[in-house]
């Protein structure tokens, strides 16, 4: 050691460095989930054919309408779970994390569309099992 530099003994630089790489990563996370989302819901289709394929689809064809909610299940049910979080009394990380950051309007947007139209075609089974 050179004399007049102190020698760091205890330096936070590793867990300053692991923590700025545990946020991005948690970024990316969300940024690609935040897409898959959208893309889902807005990018398959033309609007009109998502308004028959996913949007609306008609009652008489119910083999499309369980195929398309067992796909949103399959791909989209960890995220509600994340996004509705398990406490009444505070949002979900995942929630502040597409809301109230640096997201910007799509995590607002992906968020509704999980919550909103996704919750739908997961619950809308889980439903009718319950009724039996």
């Amino acid at each position: 050691l050179k004399e007049g530099r102190p020698m760091l003994e205890n330096s936070s630089y590793g867990s300053t460095s692991a923590a700025k790489n545990s946020d991005l990563e948690a970024f990316r996370e969300n940024q690609q989930s935040i897409q898959s989302v959208l893309m889902f819901w807005f990018g398959q289709y033309t609007p009109d054919e998502s308004q028959k394929q996913l949007w609306m689809i008609a009652h008489s064809s119910q083999t499309l309408r369980e195929k398309v909610d067992q796909e949103i299940t399959t791909k989209f049910e960890d995220l509600l779970l994340d996004l509705t979080g398990t406490s009444l009394d505070a949002p979900s990380p995942r929630w502040q994390e597409w809301c109230h950051s640096d997201m910007g309007y799509a995590g607002k947007i992906a968020a509704i569309v999980v919550l909103d139209q996704f919750s739908r075609h997961m619950l809308r089974h889980y439903e009718k099992k319950s009724h039996r």
